[in-house]
């Protein structure tokens, strides 16, 4: 009985140690693993030197979105910062980040050290309409000439935005990219909010089945506004505690993402010239359907209309998020704003309407004013090759670790209560597009009567006059165009 009990105290010690080795190989293979490069697919290089972004610091992300410098628990901004920190110890890729108080101070700022010869930022992060100029006028690098230098950019890969890139080549040219790189391309996404409590107040058709049976249309938008506005005396009370519900509040902004929702662009493109096309009788059609909804004030509330635009652009989201609106279109920003993060009510999100049955896809813009690109400044000289490589390694790292924090975790379950939600979400990015009408606002003389401002300046006279004010017009922006296609052909 001893020797019994003494053989089966060395198998258990035996069985222990046997456990503990089989442990501590799991440990050793998941460290191995968790350190291992998995799937970006250039070779490993480590450059030791810094790359430095310039972009503003207005956004909801915009000081998280390329290299936070410290830890906030905040989801999103952690992301990024574990990010660039493996950037930085894995590549030899530091960083840094000058911010701007203003949307345009950036691309100034490149256009200055250019103009004074002094390479100290290497990339440009700018809203498109600000940096679109200095690509055309040579300052800005070709990407697919540094393609053809280094093979870094694998512009086909899906954390590069490929619409963004076919709509912005131009004659075989391309001086912006964006993508899973950063998020405030996604937060300037237009969309329209709606208030799910007065759809069932007032026995609406549900939004969520108009966008999947294809009836989401200006039209439909219309006669739900129609159906739902009430007001309490001969005109609504367009304030932030009106008691008064509107149909639609919006701004004049809204009449120019409703012509590309409607697929009705001032230009086309197609990757070697840009055609003027916004004359069409489909896009005066188009124009004159979306004008009368928005002029009338019976049902809906252009924001503009009622004195200072800050003012009243936040008297818009307070009416909606006081559950006194039915439709509001805007970014998708917006759903970070306090104002509608503490709102009181239940809310959906839809694509922008088309412009009729027939239309095939959904589509939805990015304000040029907010939707941030990647450019590289001719001025970055003794860093290129480093910062083209860097651009490579951030879109896949935040393809890879940074756009689920962001697009499932914080936009869809956080700010979204219904699976229906995140299915339109889906729709909204699957099909966006970029107007280079608006981008370079061609014929603009500094007076504010550019392409990008064409829609929105009728709508504002509430006189439409598209069809003599477009043929007024006709020879300065085709001349314009022109003039673009030159600098890029030189």
């Amino acid at each position: 009985m001893k020797k019994i009990i003494c053989v089966l105290l060395v198998l258990f010690l035996l069985s222990g140690m046997l456990v503990a080795c089989n442990t501590n190989d799991k440990e050793e293979s998941s460290s191995d693993e968790s350190t291992e490069e998995t799937g970006f697919h250039l070779e490993k290089k480590y450059w030791d030197t810094t790359i430095t972004f310039a972009t503003h610091n207005l956004g909801n992300f915009s000081t998280a979105e390329i290299a936070p410098t410290e830890i906030t628990e905040e989801p999103v901004n952690d992301a990024f910062y574990e990010r660039a920190q493996y950037m930085k110890e894995t590549y030899g890729l530091n960083i840094e980040v000058v911010y701007f108080d203003t949307l345009n101070g950036a691309a100034k700022q490149v256009q200055d050290n250019i103009t004074a010869d002094v390479d100290d930022i290497q990339v440009l992060c700018s809203p498109i309409l600000y940096s679109s100029q200095l690509g055309v006028a040579g300052d800005l690098y070709d990407l697919n000439e540094l393609n053809d230098t280094y093979g870094y950019l694998d512009l086909e890969a899906e954390y590069w935005d490929r619409k963004a890139i076919n709509d912005l080549t131009i004659a075989g040219s391309l001086y912006f990219v964006t993508g899973d790189i950063i998020v405030s391309d996604d937060e300037s996404t237009w969309c329209v909010l709606f208030n799910k409590d007065l759809v069932k107040e007032y026995s609406l058709d549900n939004p969520y089945d108009l966008v999947k049976d294809n009836e989401w249309t200006i039209d439909k938008m219309y006669q739900l506004a129609k159906q739902t506005t009430t007001k309490n005396g001969d005109t609504l009370d367009f304030t932030a505690e009106t008691d008064d519900v509107f149909g639609l509040i919006t701004q004049t902004y809204d009449c120019f993402a409703m012509m590309l929702s409607c697929e009705q662009p001032m230009v086309t493109n197609d990757g070697e010239r840009i055609y003027l096309t916004g004359n069409s009788e489909k896009t005066i059609d188009v124009f004159t359907n979306i004008f009368n909804m928005m002029i009338d004030s019976d049902y809906v509330a252009v924001a503009d209309f009622y004195g200072n635009y800050t003012q009243s652009y936040t008297w818009e989201k307070q009416i909606f998020a006081n559950g006194k609106a039915l439709f509001m279109p805007y970014s998708i920003s917006v759903v970070s704003d306090s104002i509608i993060r503490e709102a009181d009510i239940h809310y959906g999100i839809l694509p922008m309407p088309k412009a009729d049955e027939n239309q095939e896809n959904y589509s939805s813009s990015s304000t040029v004013y907010w939707s941030s690109f990647m450019s590289i400044p001719i001025s970055n000289d003794e860093k290129l090759e480093a910062t083209v490589y860097c651009l490579e390694a951030m879109a896949y790292y935040g393809y890879e670790h940074c756009t689920e924090e962001y697009y499932e975790r914080t936009l869809k379950y956080k700010r979204f209560e219904d699976d229906e939600s995140m299915d339109m979400l889906d729709l909204i990015f699957r099909n966006r597009t970029y107007d280079l009408g608006a981008i370079f606002n061609f014929g603009d003389t500094g007076k504010g009567d550019g392409m990008l401002y064409f829609y929105t300046s009728l709508l504002g006279s509430k006189n439409n006059t598209f069809a003599s004010s477009f043929e007024a017009k006709y020879d300065t922006f085709q001349a314009s165009i022109d003039d673009l296609m030159e600098q890029v052909n030189k």
